[in-house]
């Protein structure tokens, strides 16, 4: 493993490479909200979970790509809109592991912390809100036929 590992586009990219070859299923990122004492050290200059997996899709056909969101600091029109992207660029193959938080993400997102009580019926409020704009439109919502001009 290379020691910029964490922040070396091509390993990554060789990683999934090699575990679409080994047929896994899915291809999942863990993210976090912050970095603090205890963590791991390459938390200090990961790559956050989207971009990575945009990347990844233009090097692979088949494998899922899972990017960790936190619901309890996120606005669900932005992941919903980061997802679906990266849905569009890889062909279908996103899909997003919602989490909740613990206390040290607060300061990254100027906003104070809910206990787990509260976190939980967020989480699902935020799915639902994701999943809805998700379902704003159908696929073939959009004309393009461009022998006729109609769009």
């Amino acid at each position: 493993m290379p020691a910029d590992a964490n922040e070396n586009i091509d390993f990554y990219i060789k990683q999934a490479i090699l575990a679409e070859s080994a047929k896994f299923d899915t291809l999942f990122l863990v993210d976090v909200s912050h970095v603090g004492p205890g963590n791991i050290p390459h938390y200090l200059s990961m790559f956050e979970g989207v971009s990575v997996m945009s990347a990844i899709s233009m090097h692979t056909k088949k494998i899922g790509l899972s990017a960790t969101v936190s619901t309890s600091y996120a606005d669900p029109y932005s992941v919903a809109r980061q997802i679906l992207s990266l849905d569009k660029i890889s062909k279908g193959r996103a899909s997003l592991n919602a989490i909740t938080s613990n206390p040290g993400g607060m300061v990254n997102f100027s906003r104070g912390h809910l206990g787990k009580s509260d976190q939980y019926p967020m989480n699902k409020e935020f799915m639902e809100i994701g999943v809805g704009l998700w379902d704003t439109y159908e696929d073939d919502a959009f004309i393009r036929y461009k022998e006729s001009g109609l769009f």
